[in-house]
């Protein structure tokens, strides 16, 4: 990093904190505007600028900027950004996964992998037939994540193989609540409404992971 890029990356995270904390104070659980979809984008951008000033392994860069175009996406409605949103996350989720192979992942049979499985395996059959037409796109993704999560239990023990299955198991954990909210929550529950202010601290606490991973892989 050149002498002027700490400054440049501590100034991004104060920018990407507010924008988080604002987006989860008063948008995470509010309709489509383009005011959600700036703070959200905000929230997410100067990340991908710190990972590509660290410098972080291109994967890795290429990663969260997929995932912030997801991001973009979903802030919008109608079904055809769903898709978009959900095809970048899942480009995102094969950049991590070379990342992770690029580390030395070698994934094998452990409990938390056979956790992990069993989980997307539940997810994946629950969600089946609750989604209709997006069965097939849906269970695509579940199959894209699990075997990023389960690349980033392969890595071997020490900070990066901790930071990785950290950031992971973040990014499972939101993108399982955020499944649950859209198809299998009942309209009106308590947990409908409380499911947002999961899902986004969660996603945002993966997406600061792999930052970290970065500044670790430097």
């Amino acid at each position: 990093m050149n002498p002027a890029g700490p400054a440049l990356a501590l100034a991004l995270a104060a920018v990407a904190g507010f924008a988080g904390a604002l987006y989860l104070w008063r948008y995470c659980y509010a309709g489509p505007s383009a005011a959600k979809t700036l703070w959200k984008g905000l929230a997410v951008a100067p990340l991908v600028t710190i990972s590509a000033l660290i410098p972080a392994p291109v994967a890795l860069t290429v990663g969260l900027f997929l995932c912030l175009l997801g991001d973009l996406a979903l802030s919008r409605p109608g079904e055809r950004w769903f898709l978009a949103g959900m095809a970048a996350f899942a480009g995102g989720h094969v950049a991590y996964t070379v990342l992770f192979f690029q580390a030395g992942s070698l994934p094998g049979v452990t409990a938390p992998g056979l956790a992990l499985a069993t989980f997307a395996a539940l997810m994946g059959w629950a969600l089946w037939s609750r989604t209709g037409g997006l069965r097939w796109p849906v269970t695509a993704y579940v199959a894209v994540i699990l075997v990023m999560g389960l690349a980033a239990l392969g890595l071997p023990p020490g900070r990066v193989g901790t930071i990785a299955a950290l950031a992971a198991g973040a990014f499972v954990a939101s993108d399982a609540v955020l499944a649950a909210e859209m198809f299998l929550l009942a309209e009106g529950s308590r947990a409908k409404r409380l499911a947002p202010f999961a899902v986004w601290p969660l996603y945002l606490a993966a997406q600061w992971g792999f930052v970290a991973l970065g500044f670790a892989l430097f």
